[in-house]
């Protein structure tokens, strides 16, 4: 994902960097749970999710529950209800996540330990 659509989805507060910018020309701050968290807004996006629903509830569950990441895959339905876990085939009302797929891309650009990652 490009800096334009970090600056747009911050610009938009569905995405809050770690370290905002400080005044035009300085840089914002983006650690590994924030990229993570952009990861999975991109998905969704790509997706055809409206993201001025949905992403709201979704930085905060993965925000609050880290230990989704290990779930594999998140639905998050059409009125913004978030769960994580295993999907039977035939049973998600709404957009699949693959939250495994969304670490493996982040964690090429930040090479830490998992725990580390999200303990940020």
């Amino acid at each position: 994902m490009s800096y334009r659509q970090l600056d747009h989805w911050t610009r938009l507060k569905v995405l809050r960097p770690s370290r905002a910018a400080r005044g035009q020309g300085t840089a914002r701050g983006w650690a590994c749970q924030d990229a993570l968290l952009a990861q999975v807004v991109a998905v969704l996006a790509d997706l055809g999710c409206p993201l001025g629903r949905v992403a709201g509830p979704v930085v905060t569950a993965l925000s609050v529950h880290p230990e989704w990441w290990g779930a594999g895959v998140m639905v998050v339905g059409p009125d913004g209800a978030v769960t994580a876990g295993a999907v039977l085939e035939g049973e998600s009302h709404g957009w699949l996540v693959d939250l495994r797929a969304c670490w493996d891309r982040v964690m090429v650009a930040y090479p830490a330990p998992r725990e580390a990652a999200l303990a940020v």
